[in-house]
């Protein structure tokens, strides 16, 4: 299919979720329920499908498993789905921040088959430390070594993922997330904190983007002081739910999700996030180049025209015309094309609606 007829109308606003857990997740699985195992799994398919969330990021700890688990499961339950799914493999780093936290970071790769054909050999060939063992040798992020070291004290040393990421993978194949606030974000110890500020400018260079709120929006896209005297360009900021359990994917996807806060204001519960751009990694690829114009954090959809009408498609009557559909973007501003190409016919089209 031509990515004409996938997306008829160029870049739409759609809400995104790129980090959130599944059921036997490999740290603090809370996705309990009555009935079996397999009931669990369904009734969070049922959960992914009903929100009105077009994309996700499935994500894991060291590990792609529960993002094919989640695939079979969820193509069996729903054949005909549209939503788009990544695969989001998040590392404990060897270093610390300014709480004592090993510093969270997040892999997310593209969901094309040659690149998912890549992942496992990636992992197994990327070498694991421990809390107990910070020269811990011959362990790699495979199954077996992960329930050896347990998952809760492995840890990777960035150089080792990002030299492994490089040597296996493309730039157009995954994006680097650090995580800007929480547990086991980059944060410094404040501002006298040369050490700590210096790392997280390091790890700062490297990152595509951040996982946080809208609180943290302004300082990554260099609108506050304090980031642009290193020149880092602007970055995006996303809030994920990160869910663990049920209660949180009924408090992030459910109705409450859609709500704003107390008079009208951004609350933890209604921090959406909406992406502009194709529901393909190629589109999430764009929001490097163009953070502010392509992210928001909001309760409402961005550049919403209540009280408007939009034109959602012209039809073309004569049969020179390779498609007599032609479906526009609600923020559609400009026709442009060369000469002899159609702009005067479809203005009088639409002039005509």
């Amino acid at each position: 299919m031509s990515d004409y007829n996938k997306f008829k109308r160029g870049s739409e606003w759609r809400k995104w979720d790129l980090h959130l857990h599944t059921p036997l997740t490999k740290l603090n699985n809370n996705f309990r329920g009555e009935g079996s195992e397999e009931e669990i799994w369904e009734k969070y398919c049922e959960n992914i499908n009903d929100s009105d969330v077009a994309v996700f990021g499935i994500t894991d700890y060291f590990s792609v498993d529960n993002y094919f688990a989640f695939i079979q499961k969820y193509r069996s339950q729903y054949p005909d789905y549209e939503k788009v799914f990544f695969p989001n493999i998040e590392f404990r780093l060897d270093s610390k921040n300014s709480k004592d936290e090993h510093i969270q970071f997040h892999v997310i790769f593209s969901n094309k088959q040659e690149t998912l054909d890549k992942i496992n050999d990636f992992l197994n060939r990327l070498k694991l430390v421990s809390t107990d063992n910070i020269n811990l040798t011959n362990k790699y992020c495979t199954g077996n070594d992960l329930q050896e070291v347990s998952y809760d004290k492995a840890m990777v040393k960035l150089d080792d993922l990002t030299n492994l990421l490089i040597e296996n993978f493309s730039q157009n194949e995954y994006l680097l997330f650090g995580v800007a606030n929480g547990y086991g974000s980059l944060r410094p110890n404040g501002p006298n904190d040369g050490r700590g500020a210096e790392y997280a400018k390091e790890l700062d260079k490297i990152c595509d983007g951040f996982f946080g709120n809208s609180s943290n929006t302004d300082f990554f896209l260099n609108i506050n002081t304090g980031r642009e005297q290193y020149n880092l360009p602007p970055k995006p900021v996303l809030n994920g739910s990160d869910a663990h359990s049920f209660d949180d994917l009924q408090n992030k996807l459910g109705k409450e999700y859609q709500k704003p806060g107390k008079n009208g204001s951004i609350s933890e519960s209604s921090e959406i996030t909406w992406i502009k751009a194709d529901i393909t990694f190629e589109g999430l690829r764009q929001i490097k180049f163009e953070p502010k114009e392509r992210v928001k954090i909001q309760s409402t959809k961005p550049e919403e025209k209540a009280g408007y009408y939009v034109i959602d498609n012209v039809e073309l009557n004569e049969n020179k015309f390779w498609n007599n559909t032609i479906y526009l973007n609600s923020n559609l501003n400009t026709i442009i094309g060369g000469r002899s190409t159609g702009k005067s016919t479809l203005l009088r089209c639409i002039s005509k609606k």
